[in-house]
């Protein structure tokens, strides 16, 4: 079982070694390695069971499902079924603009991946954050990447609110390398009466 040589890897695969060593005659070898040598196995194949993430760029289920069309590379694996293949791109050409039918590809393109085994979901991780009643302008994403930059404390106290949200964007900033006059200059319309 190939996977990262982090201590969350370690532990999830100690954890599947223990569970599927109580299934009779099955052995279970672990493969901890850097993560830079997990990826140039499993990119040639080089596995017979390999334990890896993703983590959704947006708030879409196409964000996963696309990962095991046939030919994507990063479908390790090699799974492919025509019928998701199809359902896949009938997401993204013929309903594209109709949400109700595109959905419903979607939906069906997972049955067909969870009932065919084409990858196994082990786990999903999971935030938990508790707001004061007071904080307001915070936007949550269900991908994970939340908008944080216009946050503000009621009742309404530019200088609270000027102190929160400069010390965040400094910490987006230096994070993303993004220019700091850009958000000085979006920041000016708050100060106009």
């Amino acid at each position: 079982m190939l996977s990262d040589d982090t201590d969350q890897a370690k532990t999830t695969t100690q954890y599947l070694q223990d569970q599927f060593e109580k299934l009779p005659g099955l052995t279970v070898n672990i493969d901890n390695v850097p993560n830079k040598n997990r990826l140039a196995r499993s990119a040639s194949g080089n596995f017979d069971l390999v334990v890896s993430s993703w983590g959704a760029d947006f708030a879409d289920p196409i964000n996963f499902l696309s990962l095991e069309e046939t030919g994507n590379s990063t479908n390790n694996g090699g799974w492919s079924n025509k019928t998701y293949d199809q359902l896949i791109k009938a997401s993204q050409t013929t309903n594209a603009n109709n949400p109700q039918k595109r959905y419903q590809n979607l939906v069906d393109a997972e049955k067909v991946l969870m009932q065919n085994q084409g990858v196994i979901p082990l786990y999903q991780p999971a935030t938990t954050e508790l707001w004061r009643p007071n904080v307001h302008g915070y936007v949550w994403n269900p991908a994970g990447m939340s908008v944080v930059i216009r946050v503000f404390i009621s009742p309404s106290n530019v200088q609270t609110w000027c102190v929160c949200t400069m010390s965040i964007i400094k910490k987006v900033a230096k994070f993303s390398g993004w220019k700091l006059r850009y958000f000085f200059d979006d920041f000016s319309q708050f100060f106009k009466s």
